[in-house]
């Protein structure tokens, strides 16, 4: 076995939303990505007590996740066809309540999946004079990502 670093390009550069149900997706890419910067945070309780020794003590009681998402905003100027996954994307960060909810995955060069549900709040268009338009979204995962090891 000999690991390689991998450019972020490769790792997070197909990243995929689904188009169809989450019964019988149908993942389609989502084009002009530049930049992906994954985060997370977790939740302590505190367990300290008298008999902790002075010493704090806790555990997690909670993880969460979010992806931001930037990149340049992709239409065809003579018939205003958007990138499909964009547009999905877009439809996406206009939702509310169950329907906010839409399904993602990625695939590392190696053949690992990951999959995750996530909320997005997306923002496209923008820049300066000389600038592509911007496309950009903030991914809330929900729930534990599903890691699917390469065969």
């Amino acid at each position: 076995m000999s690991t390689k670093k991998l450019l972020a390009r490769d790792v997070f550069g197909d990243l995929k939303i689904n188009t169809g149900s989450v019964g019988s997706p149908s993942y389609t890419s989502i084009g002009g990505i530049t930049d992906v910067t994954p985060d997370s945070s977790s939740t302590n309780v505190d367990d300290t007590d008298y008999n902790s020794g002075g010493w704090a003590e806790s555990k997690v009681a909670q993880r969460g996740r979010t992806m931001e998402i930037k990149g340049n905003y992709l239409e065809d100027p003579d018939t205003g066809e958007q990138d499909a996954g964009q547009a999905a994307l877009i439809a996406l960060g206009d939702e509310v309540s169950f329907a906010s909810i839409g399904q993602f995955q990625h695939t590392t060069p190696g053949g690992n999946i990951i999959t995750f549900d996530a909320s997005a709040e997306v923002t496209w268009g923008g820049g300066g004079t000389n600038d592509d338009a911007a496309f950009s979204a903030k991914l809330t995962i929900t729930g534990k990502p599903t890691f699917t090891p390469a065969p």
